[in-house]
């Protein structure tokens, strides 16, 4: 079965990209025929950012290269497009052993296996990539169980809160007295 991206740029116009290029994968960024495991890259970026807090690529250093590119995204993408290509054509092994230092070896093997360049060396489901996770956890010292999960949810949500009142109480203001944005726009019918 095609993987979602395969779906999504089979129903673009040729010359769009569709989605943040920051997350896509080398076959989907140079239109090369794309499958499962294009998404398997996309989900080792989005990974490697939640347990780093980084993303792969150190897009604030980097120069935008001058090459233009007869490639329209159809949003507006978190970098430029000839940035992102110039990126994920020169990423190496190490680069994804830098961005994931102390971490443990298991999840690093799990991120390094879902970055690779070629698609026939990454995971090949994310069922496969699924059960190392879940094996990978399992054999940890501390497991994360669903207890573990909805605490840190809850504390989560909680400094969320705060930061929140924090931010609304240093802008005072932007919104009418006690409206949320979505809230203080009005409704079509409300007109």
């Amino acid at each position: 079965m095609p993987g979602l991206l395969a779906w999504i740029r089979h129903s673009l116009q040729p010359d769009t990209a569709k989605g943040d290029v920051a997350y896509a994968s080398p076959e989907y960024l140079h239109r090369k025929p794309m499958d499962g495991r294009s998404d398997i890259f996309s989900l080792g970026l989005v990974l490697m950012e939640m347990l780093t807090c980084k993303h792969l690529f150190d897009v604030e250093h980097e120069k935008v290269p001058s090459s233009r590119l007869d490639v329209k995204t159809e949003e507006v993408p978190s970098l430029p497009l000839t940035q992102m290509i110039a990126l994920i054509n020169r990423y190496r092994h190490e680069d994804v052993e830098d961005a994931m230092a102390g971490l443990p070896d298991a999840l690093k093997a799990i991120v390094h296996k879902a970055l690779q360049r070629k698609p026939s060396e990454r995971y090949a489901t994310a069922a496969d990539m699924r059960d190392a996770l879940r094996a990978a956890l399992a054999a940890e010292s501390q497991p994360f169980g669903r207890k573990d999960a909805s605490e840190e949810l809850a504390r989560m949500l909680s400094e969320a809160s705060v930061l929140r009142d924090r931010v609304e109480l240093d802008e005072e203001g932007i919104f009418p007295a006690g409206l949320d944005a979505d809230e203080a726009t009005p409704t079509p019918n409300e007109e």
